[in-house]
């Protein structure tokens, strides 16, 4: 059994916009209740109308109203496994020179992975910016090649934390990801920003130019609105002769 990091705050986030759906309400009240529940967890609820304004008040409430070294942003509609939060910090932990690492979530529409890569440049207006797209091929390969080394069917889950479980990414569309005080203190007070739709773009960018890494742990399995890696399994995972 697992103990929760003592140096560690987790910051709820709330999209108004979102949180009023019936199934991501569902899956949002089982893991607010279970973090608000759980033994030695400092949790801070932020309800925002975008990601990149809850985000923004989760960083500013962490620096400013506690003294821990690590923050935790999980979306209110992702579900960790059991563990998840702790053993995500351990992981970040053990990285050389770490700037941010998130769980792998599968999240609406179509169970889709939330870890991007850069996939060329897009020009609006004289104006260019990274256009990204779903690790659609890393991720099936790895969740196809662990998918029987748990037999909890489709609910969150910890597969072994194995040599190709932790990732480079370029980026990622939130769910669940640990940061540092030390990173954040670099960043400034602005940290989570809006351009051109996205706030996590420019946030890993802020990260790299640090000299930090972005990475992801695809052995913490987070499902988000109640789509997990069965769902994925079910429509990318599976390699091309064995779909029928």
């Amino acid at each position: 059994m697992s103990d929760f990091p003592e140096n560690t705050t987790v910051g709820l986030v709330f999209q108004a916009r979102y949180t009023l759906q019936p199934v991501m309400s569902y899956w949002g009240f089982v893991s607010a209740i279970r973090m608000l529940t759980g033994n030695n967890i400092g949790v801070s609820p932020h309800l925002a109308e975008t990601q990149a304004a809850g985000y923004q008040m989760a960083v500013r409430y962490f620096m400013e109203k506690t003294t821990h070294d690590y923050l935790i942003i999980v979306d209110v509609d992702v579900t960790p496994p059991d563990f998840g939060l702790e053993f995500l910090v351990k992981a970040f932990e053990q990285q050389e020179s770490p700037g941010v690492m998130v769980a792998l979530t599968f999240w609406q529409p179509a169970a889709t992975p939330n870890l991007f890569k850069r996939a060329g440049t897009e020009r609006i207006d004289g104006y260019s910016f990274p256009r990204y797209t779903p690790m659609m091929n890393e991720v099936g390969k790895f969740v196809v090649q662990y998918q029987h080394e748990t037999a909890r069917g489709g609910n969150p889950l910890m597969l072994p934390p194995t040599e190709d479980a932790i990732i480079d990414v370029d980026t990622f569309n939130g769910g669940m990801f640990v940061v540092s005080r030390e990173v954040l203190k670099m960043m400034g007070q602005l940290v989570f920003h809006e351009r051109k739709g996205t706030a996590m773009g420019t946030f890993t960018n802020q990260v790299r130019l640090l000299g930090r890494s972005v990475k992801a742990a695809m052995h913490i399995v987070c499902s988000g609105g109640g789509v997990n890696h069965i769902d994925f399994l079910t429509k990318y995972g599976k390699p091309k002769n064995q779909e029928r």
